[in-house]
């Protein structure tokens, strides 16, 4: 049996779209997973700096901390995909993407304030980094797997 040729947009990259699938569909697709693969890796490049600059860490310690923070974040995405699979059928994808997008929101506000929250706790400021990184990793790994099989 010969299979039907891929062309033209209901076939594309050579993955076969659902029949109600839209080019904007495609594009607004494309963009939220740029975005969010921006956010998975801006970890590795901000994150080391502000350890060292606003946490006073020193440089010698430096991957142990960020390799820890790291392995949490992988080890919540191994953990709990299956957990947030099984939510977004019980909840609906638009409904947990959407929660994600907002406890992502907040997750960042409340790192971008981890010194104040620091002082006012009177910790270090790596316990209020590793607790907005585990918030983080929570509310990305809400959002990646539903996007992933939409077409």
């Amino acid at each position: 049996m010969k299979k039907p040729e891929r062309t033209g947009f209901r076939s594309y990259f050579a993955i076969d779209l659902k029949k109600e699938a839209q080019w904007y569909n495609v594009l607004v697709m494309v963009a939220i997973m740029f975005v969010l693969q921006i956010t998975f890796q801006i970890w590795s490049v901000i994150l080391p700096r502000y350890l060292m600059e606003v946490g006073g860490l020193e440089r010698q310690h430096l991957g142990k901390v960020t390799g820890a923070m790291g392995i949490t974040y992988d080890l919540i995405r191994i953990i709990f995909i299956g957990v947030f699979g099984a939510m977004s059928d019980t909840f609906g994808r638009k409904t947990l993407l959407f929660a994600g997008a907002v406890v992502s929101a907040l997750s960042y506000f409340y790192f971008a304030f981890t010194p104040e929250m620091a002082i006012l706790f009177g910790v270090n400021l790596i316990i209020p980094a590793y607790i907005a990184r585990i918030v983080i990793a929570f509310s990305l790994q809400m959002m990646s797997p539903l996007l992933l099989p939409t077409f």
